[in-house]
Formats: C-alpha cells, structure tokens, sequence
C-alpha cells in the first residue's frame, strides 16, 4: 500500500511540474517576441514599437505569475515525496515609464538588456523544471 501511496504522490508531482513547465514556457516565448520588438525598438522603432514590445512585455508578466502559481503548487507536492526545488523566479520590471517618455537608444538598450536576463533567468528555471520531471518519472519507474 506504501509503494501505491508514493506513486500517487509522484504522479502529482510530475502533473504539477508539467503544468508548471508549460506555464514557463509559454512565458519564454512572449518574452522572445518582446525581445524582437526590443530589437527593432533598439535600431530605430518608434511609438508603436514600443507599445508593441510592452503590449508583449505584459503577456510576459500574466504568463510569469501563472508560472509563479504553478511552481509554487509544485514545490508543495515535491515535498510529498521528500524533493526539493531551489528556484527563485524574479523577473525584474521592463522600465516601462522610462522607454516610453524617453525614447533613446539608451532607455531601448536598457529594456534589451533586461529582457535578455529574464529570457536567461526563465531559460534555466525550465531546464531547471524538466530536471526535476525527469528525475520524479525514474523515481516512478523504478
């Protein structure tokens, strides 16, 4: 009955960090096609470029506090089977008031920049997730 009972447990943890997964996911790829109207922005966009990268840059943040969600309900069932997951999702704000009212090359580049360690910081929580999946799925099979 034991063994029933933690292979319960670890299927909900591997459903829980695959939603988690998912939700990471989906927030990467916003974050990509912010990074691309980042790119524009940066070698001379304009107006609509800039709400067009934040219109994308504000996908990203609803995607990253649903990733946030699931990765909190699946740190809670890896504590079910004794796993731990040492992930800090911080994604710093996009200077959104500077870029716009201040529309250089200076503001675009800054935006870039932080886009790119997001895109870094969000890279390494999936590797980070899938890991973890991976690890629950041996632990399940053996």
């Amino acid at each position: 009955m034991n063994g029933e009972i933690e292979k319960l447990e670890i299927a909900e943890a591997v459903q829980a960090g695959e939603r988690a997964l998912e939700s990471l996911q989906k927030a990467g790829e916003r974050l990509g096609k912010a990074k691309n109207w980042s790119l524009i922005d940066l070698f001379g966009g304009g107006l609509f470029t800039d709400v067009m990268k934040h219109s994308r840059l504000k996908e990203t943040k609803t995607y990253l506090e649903e990733a946030k969600k699931d990765l909190k309900e699946f740190r809670r069932e890896l504590k079910d089977v004794q796993m731990f997951l040492n992930l800090d999702l911080e994604i710093s704000d996009f200077l959104k008031i500077t870029d716009i009212f201040f529309d250089n090359p200076v503001s675009d580049y800054m935006v870039q920049s932080k886009i790119r360690q997001a895109k870094e910081q969000l890279d390494e929580a999936v590797c980070q997730v899938e890991n973890m999946i991976s690890d629950l799925k041996q632990l399940r099979d053996s």
